[in-house]
């Protein structure tokens, strides 16, 4: 493990203060770190001027005239990467001490390891502690599953090798959020081994420009529905729910998880793949789960009339004695069918 090479990537946009910081606690990890990659992203507060007078050879400051955008600025570190390891380090954050050593040595017990993960210290402004933020160490066969909820990785300060950029490609420079999410995605689509080391790895900051800004938020579920797209487009659906029994129940298995699909859809607003994912559940089992799943969601795209029929359908389904009250809207019924008959002879 001493021949391993290990460089810390930070990116940076008009936060000199922080950035000092972030800095300052890499370059206490200074033995255990070939090179400290860091981007500029067209800052206008004097970054530029403190990155090209710092006189340290294991820094290594690149430039951006222009911003480019937080995906851009990544793909521009892992451009200059000539180590093993890339850990990342946002610029507002701070490394906690050791934790070079610690993840190197977590290697050296997971030596197939491809990304190593840890906890976060949630921080306030000056760094002082209040929260620790846990992850867990999710089953090789269950993390695509877990990804079609929520991005379940951190990205300050998991290592990564450089095989893994190799065979993922570059952050997506479209999703200015979630570009991290998304390269989870197409890593475990990939089949890299992700793997905890169960410890706290950075201070997380909070601070004003980093809480979440509405206009930004809002476009956050349709970069995940996106990227859930992405997962279920390129990998096997029986991969992904690993743990249904496919063998002796694929066509009820396959129902379940396009609800579950579904589901996800739906929670984040985007009815037409919901509704896609229902029909192809009742494509292979008509359940009525689905049916008033398929109800619901015709009912939230205010679609009242086949929602009205989807929940008359079901009903039949669950009653069948009922069948006999589905009957065309206005039709006659008791004395007024039968003085309609009679017209007809």
């Amino acid at each position: 493990m001493s021949n391993i090479t290990v460089a810390i990537g930070i990116v940076t946009y008009n936060r000199l203060d922080f950035l000092k910081q972030a800095l300052y606690s890499a370059l206490i990890e200074e033995q255990f770190i070939k090179e400290i990659i860091v981007v500029d992203d067209g800052s206008t507060d004097g970054t530029k001027e403190y990155l090209q007078s710092l006189n340290n050879p294991k820094v290594k400051p690149i430039i951006h005239q222009t911003n480019q955008g937080r995906p851009t600025a990544r793909n521009s570190v892992v451009q200059n990467l000539t180590s093993d390891f890339l850990i990342w380090l946002d610029d507002d954050d701070s490394l906690i001490p050791g934790i070079i050593k610690s993840h190197l040595t977590h290697l050296s017990k997971n030596p197939s390891a491809q990304v190593i993960y840890g906890n976060l210290i949630m921080s306030d402004e000056n760094l002082t502690p209040y929260k620790q933020l846990t992850y867990r160490q999710i089953p090789a066969n269950q993390v695509l599953l877990n990804l079609l909820f929520e991005d379940v990785f951190p990205q300050p300060g998991t290592m990564i090798h450089n095989s893994v950029f190799k065979l993922v490609g570059p952050y997506d420079s479209r999703k200015l959020r979630a570009q991290d999410y998304d390269f989870w995605a197409r890593a475990a689509i990939a089949g890299c081994s992700f793997s905890l080391n169960n410890t706290p790895v950075v201070l997380y900051r909070q601070h004003k420009q980093n809480l979440a800004n509405p206009e930004e938020v809002r476009h956050q579920s349709k970069y995940q529905c996106e990227i859930i797209e992405h997962i279920l487009a390129h990998a096997k659906i029986e991969n992904i729910f690993s743990t249904f029994d496919w063998s002796n129940k694929a066509q009820e298995s396959a129902a379940q998880a396009m609800q579950i699909v579904a589901k996800i859809f739906f929670d984040h607003g985007n009815d037409a793949l919901a509704l896609e994912c229902i029909d192809h559940s009742l494509s292979f089992v008509t359940d009525p789960r689905s049916a008033a799943m398929k109800a619901m969601i015709l009912r939230a795209q205010n679609n009242l009339a086949a929602a009205t029929e989807q929940f008359s359908h079901l009903a039949m389904q669950i009653f069948p004695d009922l069948n006999y009250m589905y009957q065309p809207i206005g039709a006659p019924r008791g004395s007024l069918a039968v003085a309609e008959k009679g017209k007809g002879n």
